[in-house]
């Protein structure tokens, strides 16, 4: 049986938080899948006392993830690295999953040089040290093999899934409740997801500035925060065009509560300029939300032919997107069952088999 050491220390995070839980939730299941050892906080890992639960708090994206990481891991044979701030000097044989490279590709989001020059040199650093890595695009992949000069040979592409929550809701006294306790429309716009830059959110809120003035709709627009404090130009952007009663960023919303807020929407709008993946244009899929998206990086790839897509740049496409939508009941029709259908392609449980699989790859 392999001896599989994980690193959990990212349990608590949202991309990679969601990743590294839902694989330890599939492992749980699959007794004879290895022997796991998952490090982090105990208190966050209290859920997976099925596994060998290792503390280590160590600073991630520090010097001290290096040095006391590989001693920790011991003789496990592989060790999985969810991100590339992995172990270079771990004994056993390394698997890392880089979900994407957006700190190279937008080195400007970074908050120094010096995190960029750090973020640099580790994916060249894990990419080479890995006995395999896998990512969960092929669009990734690409850059990978462009970027990083990875062997193709040595990536797995393996998509990410749907967690189950993620569904239609039916009950409206549940739904009506949801509403009342954020003071929600009937129907809205909305957006969920982080507010950093290459979200693309101008042009989200340019293409709803459209819509008010020339089609005149009543909807509101609706934005996640994930209970971060609103990026200035945002702010500054909907104070400009007199939008304030009509733009909404809701404060930090619990993640039980988050298929709720997907039902209650009217259309789900996606305008990233870059994802590795796109779990949360799916997961609006799943609740029968119909979704505007960019046909920018992975998106395309993801989301098929079940939304609507859109030049990431195109104020005006977005916004016809939006109002055809709404307008076109068969089109609307049309869209969620499509999307439905696609959503129901992810599955984490699928993820997980293909992963434990690249365990077993990599001790070749």
């Amino acid at each position: 049986m392999l001896r599989i050491a994980i690193d959990a220390r990212m349990i608590r995070y949202s991309g990679i938080g969601t990743y590294i839980r839902s694989l330890l939730d599939e492992y749980r299941k699959m007794p004879s899948a290895g022997e796991f050892s998952v490090f982090g906080d105990p208190s966050e890992l209290e859920e997976y006392q099925a596994f060998n639960v290792r503390k280590l708090t160590v600073p991630i994206y520090s010097i001290a993830e290096q040095l006391l990481l590989p001693p920790r891991i011991g003789r496990a044979a592989i060790f999985h690295s969810p991100h590339y701030n992995a172990p270079l000097f771990c004994r056993g044989k390394l698997v890392v999953t880089i979900h994407d490279i957006i700190h190279l590709r937008f080195p400007e989001y970074l908050p120094s040089k010096k995190a960029h020059l750090y973020a640099r040199y580790m994916l060249k650093a894990a990419a080479r040290k890995a006995a395999r890595l896998i990512t969960s695009s092929a669009n990734t992949r690409a850059d990978l093999i462009e970027r990083l000069d990875v062997p193709a040979e040595k990536i797995r592409v393996i998509p990410l899934g749907v967690d189950g929550r993620f569904r239609v809701i039916e009950d409206e006294n549940l739904l009506s409740e949801f509403r009342e306790k954020y003071r929600l429309p009937e129907s809205f716009i909305l957006y969920a997801g982080n507010l950093k830059a290459h979200k693309n959110l101008t042009t989200l809120l340019r293409a709803f500035k459209l819509l008010k003035a020339e089609k005149k709709i009543e909807e509101t627009l609706v934005m996640t925060t994930g209970g971060s404090p609103v990026p200035g130009k945002l702010a500054k952007q909907v104070f400009d065009d007199g939008m304030q009663a009509w733009v909404r960023f809701l404060p930090f919303i619990p993640d039980d509560e988050i298929p709720l807020l997907y039902n209650c929407a009217s259309v789900f709008v996606f305008p990233s300029l870059y994802e590795g993946f796109g779990l949360p244009p799916l997961e609006a899929f799943a609740c029968g939300v119909p979704v505007v998206s960019s046909n920018a990086a992975s998106l395309p790839e993801v989301l098929g032919k079940a939304a609507i897509m859109c030049n990431p740049g195109d104020v005006e496409a977005f916004a016809n997107a939006i109002w055809r939508l709404f307008t076109d009941c068969s089109l609307r029709d049309k869209f969620k069952a499509e999307g439905r259908k696609r959503a129901g392609q992810f599955s984490w449980a699928e993820t997980a088999k293909r992963t434990i699989s690249v365990y077993g790859l990599a001790q070749e």
